[in-house]
């Protein structure tokens, strides 16, 4: 595939959206992976993911694994501050968080910090309530596996378009 023909955008992918339980998003979702197997496009993970990956099913492990976003620690200062304001971002009245919320906060921070376009994901309760703060805050757009295919197919119809 040539360069011209693929799409530059950084887009992470949450881990509940791997095999989300939705039908529909299901097939969003293996319709992207297919994408970024071809080189369409390149799906990204973060680290905090990784953590996750007991719950994925044996045919995603090994695809997710060789697509982990090496990351480096945080550690700046600036680091720390950014991190205080997504949890805040994400969960104003909570001061302990769970082991699942600290990494919705670590992933969207890693999202954040290596620029992503586009943070996938199925997770309404934490997060896709949240897409519209989130998009104004962190500069991301938070979708569903649909409406990230959506996207990535209307932008793949304009560069055929114009090729």
């Amino acid at each position: 595939m040539a360069l011209e023909d693929t799409l530059h955008y950084i887009i992470f992918i949450d881990s509940c959206a791997f095999y989300p339980p939705q039908k529909d998003e299901k097939l969003a979702m293996e319709k992207l992976w297919d994408l970024d197997e071809k080189g369409v496009l390149q799906l990204e993970i973060s680290e905090a993911t990784d953590e996750e990956m007991e719950r994925a099913p044996a045919e995603l492990r090994d695809r997710v694994n060789s697509r982990i976003f090496a990351l480096d620690k945080i550690g700046t200062q600036e680091e720390k501050i950014i991190m205080a304001e997504i949890k805040k971002l994400l969960f104003p009245n909570k001061e302990i968080l769970d082991d699942g919320e600290k990494r919705d906060v670590r992933n969207l921070f890693c999202a954040q910090k290596y620029g992503c376009y586009m943070f996938v994901t199925v997770d309404k309760e934490d997060i896709l309530n949240k897409a519209e703060l989130i998009r104004t805050k962190l500069r991301m757009e938070v979708v569903t596996p649909t409406q990230c295919l959506g996207f990535v197919l209307g932008r793949l119809e304009v560069i055929k378009k114009y090729n």
